[in-house]
């Protein structure tokens, strides 16, 4: 290297501070480190197909290509080279001065982001860095998205402020001098091209605005970049840099996902020892899509307990060593579903690779409650284990959970790749190197599926191999996903169920899959009001057996288990179970529930009330079933919890699969009154639903499942009376305006197809993920939902003092007390969302609790105490109780 004079005026700039004043980092040392963390990132821990694709769009050799684009990533902060920034630090800005550089007052410039300030310098440097102008441009904005939102055309071009930001000539001749000694430096190779526009030169910049955020945040850690002062040779800090680099990839957990079986395929049998082998089903789809090119989507759709989720392990295995991938994301529908998958995953990934680290993690809201998930946390390289599974603490933010390897969670959290919030490219850098699971799709509503679809245009763009899963699925819903990855529906063919689809490039393929035996599912009609409920159970229940009664609100889940247990019939074996108790009673409740009724359930007798927390994903077998009218692929989904598993020892009353239908009770004009079930499932499917259900006494399942669903969802018009064809077709109408509201709210809030020229320079809504207080219109929202607040339930003892648990006074938690890390947990474990307006509406206005303000889990949580039971909310004219029977009830009696 040449050697390369630091004039006093670089040196003088700054880029970090410490905690004195006088502890400053230079502005040079700060993009010498992303530089050297970038390096190290390319080198050490970034996935081949990912390094593959970036240098491929610069036509480069790899290890070339990595060293221009940490080049540019060293660029992010030249931004920081200008009066606004500088003038936030005292004494650097006095000894600027007395350089002969001038700081505007505030009162005649508008200070802007030293990122747009990046931008707007690299813009007027193409010469310099080798490009045509408007790939300066593109690269100008990437850099200038480097803190989470790339700048929109007016303001980056048209902005006022622009030229007062950038400074005066001493400015704009120290950021040339900067930008020339980072050229010096690194001596960046040319580009033989820039990517193409449109779709090709989205994916480029996208990707490198991720890994530019994650350079950055990397190259941030004052634990491992402390503030350097100003007296280390330019020689010497590099060589420190460097290190320092290495150590900061290496200790929070960034490495390359690299196969330890050398791409050796895992059969069936050692991936899941405890199954006797792959069902045919399972066989014919191994065979099918285990070696299709890639990338591709598959769509499965098959009955529940045929094992969908251990073909989606295996095949996603396979198909991430075929391609080098880095890793697998399973998407699940619930919190409650990606618990028990977590630890189904833990067992495969164990067994895949034993004798190697796998930074694996579970992402949702929340994800740090699980004790399990807890206890594989690694907090550093003096943390870290041998060999096993552990998750590295690094990437526990949300925003960086989807960067590591392996990961299950919510569905919300790769929704969030595509809504237009912060650092939405870092999550798509996250998702480029693996395989992606998808269960339960048929569970998504209007809103999701629009987020879903635009999602999956985005991962055919990355080529991001796609695995969906479903029982269930009507025809339209999966030829919106098969056009959304970019297959021709012209191609698909009618094949019947269950069904293999594979969409590679626009070639769609699909296979009939062997189908097993189809079983009838009894229809039995019950009446609306508990007492029915009630008698049926007892009939049924007369020689023995588990039953479940499957409600749609949680409310009359409630109502009907009192009128259980009034009756007596079953009083040490009936269970409530929904959403509405704390996290800690509710993860009891879930353990118990799956131990009793579960695969390997032994002591099953009893009787469960609940609601939609027990329809998807948990493996359940009940003798007998009770449902609620709800959508017929809802109740078919239901039903596969009925006679699930093949057993010798049901009682004779309940040894053939009868589901009790509830029949909604009538209005004066003999119309169905759907009440408070009209607010959560589309009124016009319910009646489709009900009068498709109406001639039959039985259904023969899985072989019905189709032509059931396109009854409800496809054929355009039944046989029915005028009176019905006019209530169905004002539902529908009320149905079509409301999915086109839900539609337009979702396109609003995503981002711009990965083919648009606008991606970069359209506004962005900058959405925020965190804060239920917002409106509406400026939240991430990855579900259409009611508003709701965190309500942690705490209970008051006669002598004061307040506890969590009203039957341990051991418990004990003071909330005027800023918490610890263990009591923030506890704190979280005892909470329970409502979405009752009246109580939202109370609870919104006393937000943030002034001694949780400053703790970012609990800021937008609220302390209930419950005296004896009972809410003491002063001013609230509802009735608030929780118990550990019920959960938590909001009646209109008055305190």
């Amino acid at each position: 290297m040449v050697l390369i004079i630091m004039s006093e005026s670089i040196l003088a700039l700054w880029a970090k501070t410490g905690e004195r004043s006088d502890q400053v980092h230079p502005l040079l040392f700060h993009l010498i480190d992303a530089n050297e963390v970038a390096q190290e990132l390319w080198e050490k821990a970034l996935p081949d197909p990912l390094k593959n694709e970036l240098a491929s769009a610069l036509d480069l050799p790899v290890d070339v290509a990595g060293k221009l684009i940490s080049f540019w990533i060293s660029l992010h902060d030249l931004g920081k080279a200008s009066p606004a920034f500088q003038g936030k630090h005292g004494p650097s800005k006095t000894s600027l001065e007395q350089m002969g550089f001038s700081f505007p007052p505030l009162a005649v410039f508008e200070p802007r982001p030293h990122s747009l300030v990046t931008g707007w310098i690299i813009s007027a440097q193409g010469e310099a860095l080798g490009l045509h102008p408007e790939e300066t441009d593109a690269l100008a904005r990437a850099l200038s998205g480097h803190h989470g939102i790339w700048p929109d055309s007016h303001t980056f071009i048209n902005d006022p402020s622009r030229s007062s930001n950038l400074g005066d000539g001493h400015w704009r001749k120290i950021q040339r001098t900067l930008l020339d000694t980072l050229i010096q430096i690194y001596d960046p190779p040319k580009i033989n091209e820039f990517p193409s526009e449109g779709t090709d030169r989205n994916i480029f910049l996208t990707l490198f605005s991720g890994l530019t955020s994650v350079a950055d945040w990397l190259a941030s850690m004052q634990a491992t970049f402390p503030p350097a002062g100003t007296h280390y040779s330019l020689e010497e800090y590099l060589a420190l840099s460097h290190s320092r680099a290495e150590t900061v990839v290496l200790e929070q957990g960034w490495q390359a996902w690299d196969d330890p079986s050398g791409g050796t395929p895992i059969t069936f049998n050692q991936a899941f020892p405890h199954l006797l082998g792959p069902r045919p089903l399972q066989s014919v789809v191994f065979d099918r899509a285990n070696n299709t090119p890639l990338p591709v989507l598959a769509l499965i759709e098959a009955p529940t307990g045929i094992g969908k989720t251990e073909i989606a392990f295996l095949l996603a295995d396979r198909w991430m060593n075929r391609s080098k991938r880095s890793g697998f994301y399973i998407a699940m529908p619930t919190q409650a579903t990606s618990n028990q998958i977590y630890g189904r995953a833990i067992n495969f990934l164990s067994r895949r690779y034993p004798d190697v680290n796998v930074n694996f993690h579970l992402a949702h809201g929340h994800a740090l409650l699980s004790d399990q998930y807890e206890k594989t946390i690694v907090y550093g390289v003096g943390d870290d284990r041998q060999t096993g599974i552990g998750a590295a603490a690094w990437f526990l933010p949300r925003k960086r959970t989807l960067l590591a390897p392996f990961a299950v969670g919510t569905v919300d959290q790769v929704f969030l790749s595509v809504l237009q919030t912060r650092h939405f490219f870092v999550r798509l850098l996250g998702l480029y190197g693996k395989v992606l699971v998808f269960d339960e799709v048929h569970a998504y509503d209007a809103y999701q599926s629009e987020l879903f679809c635009r999602l999956l245009a985005w991962l055919r763009a990355l080529k991001v191999s796609v695995i969906l899963l479903s029982a269930t699925l009507p025809a339209k819903v999966r030829e919106e996903f098969m056009a959304a990855y970019g297959g021709s529906t012209n191609s698909a063919t009618n094949t019947e169920y269950p069904r293999l689809t594979l969409v590679e490039n626009e070639n769609v393929r699909q296979y009939t899959l062997p189908a097993g035996e189809s079983h009838p599912v009894y229809l039995d009609r019950l009446g609306s009001t508990p007492a029915d409920v009630v008698r049926y159970l007892r009939a049924k229940l007369d020689h023995g057996g588990c039953a479940a009664v499957i409600c749609n609100t949680v409310a009359r889940a409630q109502a009907i288990y009192q009128a259980v247990k009034e009756d007596g019939m079953a009083p040490d074996d009936t269970f409530l179970f929904h959403a509405r108790f704390p996290f800690a009673w509710r993860e009891q409740l879930e353990q118990k529930v799956l131990d009793r009724f579960g695969p390997n359930g032994q002591q099953r007798q009893g009787i469960i009330i609940a609601t939609q927390v027990i329809e998807q994903s948990l493996d359940l077998d009940f003798d007998l079933m009770v449902s609620e009218l709800a959508p017929i692929d809802l109740l078919i989904q239901r039903a596969g919890r009925l006679h699930r598993h093949a057993r010798t020892e049901r009682p004779a009353s309940v040894s053939e699969p009868h589901l009790g239908l509830i029949v909604p009770p009538r209005t004066p004009d003999g119309d169905p009154d759907f009440g408070s079930d009209a607010y959560i499932y589309r009124p016009y499917h319910l009646l489709r639903t009900e009068l498709v259900l109406q001639p039959k006494n039985e259904l023969l399942l899985p072989k019905e499942a189709p032509i059931l669903i396109e009854l409800v969802y496809g054929v355009p018009d039944l046989d029915v009376d005028d009176h019905t064809a006019i209530a169905l077709r004002q539902s529908k109408d009320d149905m079509q305006k409301a999915i086109q509201e839900s539609k337009k709210q979702a396109r609003r809030r995503i981002v711009p197809a990965p083919d648009r020229d606008d991606l970069l320079t359209r506004p962005s809504d900058d959405l925020d993920e965190d804060a239920p207080t917002v409106h509406k219109d400026f939240q991430a929202l990855t579900r259409e939902a009611p508003p709701g607040v965190n309500l942690v339930c705490l209970h008051r003892l006669s002598d004061g003092r307040t506890v969590f648990e009203p039957d341990d006074p051991t418990t004990l938690i003071d909330v005027n007390q800023v918490p610890g890390k263990q009591e923030i947990k506890n704190l979280l474990r005892y909470t329970v969302q409502s979405q009752r307006p009246e109580l939202v509406s109370y609870i919104s206005g006393r937000l943030p609790f002034t001694p949780w303000r400053e703790v970012p889990a609990l800021r937008y949580h609220y302390p209930v105490i419950f005296v004896n039971g009972k809410a003491d909310l002063d001013g609230f004219n509802l009735c608030v109780e929780l118990d550990r029977e019920l959960g938590l009830r909001i009646t209109k009696e008055s305190v």
